[in-house]
């Protein structure tokens, strides 16, 4: 564990049903098929046995117990909300504490009065102990994000096996150019593709997924998939029927349609209210059916090996 004087974010525990491999991307190589001797080691998580896509349910702290009850292990902590609400932020070192995986998030998306700086982020992130924490980006915008993430004032505070980079832009070709502008440049330990992609790259976030797989940059970073767009099951299905290793997803959305007291097939986009009242039993129900096609493309890619 790096000591917290150097600002280094400590290594947390096993994931359930996972062992780790240790792998890095090397920064002095655009594209990894180009020389696959050239990686060298560092922790990366993967299921050897069943590689089920993972699900980090976003939830107020009136419902984080939902989360314990649904026996998720996998985790999205929101950094402005680990700052101002200490029994949220204590909740997500306990569950460090029984070796969950956690991931901060840098609060980019959240409105100009909501942002933290990321100094902050990274406190809190230590405190719970964080695998990952996410890069400073600009949403839609891929020369501020390659700026921001390489800056080396920011590497400086994050070890390789706990940076998690979000290329950014206005359509495909953007995103892949400032994935690239990244990728010459840094080491990082996995790759969380933003939700908006869903609408501004042509093919939504499986064509992004397809280019990473086809350049083979899945075989030595993690994907993670970043909020939910629109739709829900369609999106986790598009996305596994590109390429069925995505790591995890992060979604309110198990909760934000209990608010409107809805299943989470329902037709129609809800986004997350930070202090509605929503059913628990349709909480408990929408993360079921979440879980059950994070696991499609796991099934769905054993039966056509057959």
């Amino acid at each position: 564990m790096t000591k917290r004087g150097s600002r280094g974010l400590p290594h947390g525990g096993n994931n359930d049903n996972s062992t780790e491999r240790f792998l890095c991307v090397d920064s002095s190589h655009a594209y990894p098929s180009r020389n696959m001797a050239m990686y060298v080691l560092i922790s990366v998580y993967v299921d050897w046995r069943i590689h089920t896509m993972k699900l980090a349910v976003i939830a107020p702290p009136e419902y984080l117990n939902e989360i314990h009850y649904a026996r998720l292990s996998y985790h999205m902590a929101l950094g402005q909300e680990l700052i101002r609400n200490v029994a949220y932020c204590d909740w997500y070192r306990w569950r460090h504490n029984r070796g969950d995986f956690i991931i901060v998030d840098n609060g980019a998306a959240e409105p100009g009065d909501e942002r933290i700086p990321f100094e902050a982020v990274l406190d809190a992130a230590e405190y719970v102990h964080a695998d990952e924490v996410i890069m400073p980006d600009v949403l839609y915008n891929g020369y501020s994000t390659i700026a921001l993430t390489t800056d080396p004032g920011v590497l400086t505070n994050v070890p390789v096996r706990s940076r998690m980079i979000v290329p950014q832009g206005t359509c495909f070709e953007e995103w892949v150019e400032c994935f690239e502008g990244i990728a010459e440049k840094i080491q990082f330990r996995s790759i969380g593709v933003a939700k908006h992609l869903e609408k501004t790259a042509q093919g939504g976030r499986a064509a992004i997924i397809r280019w990473l797989h086809n350049q083979r940059w899945t075989e030595v970073v993690d994907i993670h998939l970043l909020g939910i767009w629109e739709d829900p099951i369609a999106e986790i299905r598009r996305t596994s029927d590109a390429w069925c290793g995505i790591r995890g997803i992060d979604s309110g959305a198990p909760i934000a349609y209990a608010q409107q007291g809805l299943s989470i097939d329902s037709a129609g986009h809800y986004s997350l209210d930070w202090v509605a009242d929503a059913s628990r039993t349709i909480i408990k129900e929408n993360i079921k059916t979440l879980l059950n096609e994070c696991a499609r493309g796991e099934i769905q890619h054993a039966s056509q090996s057959i």
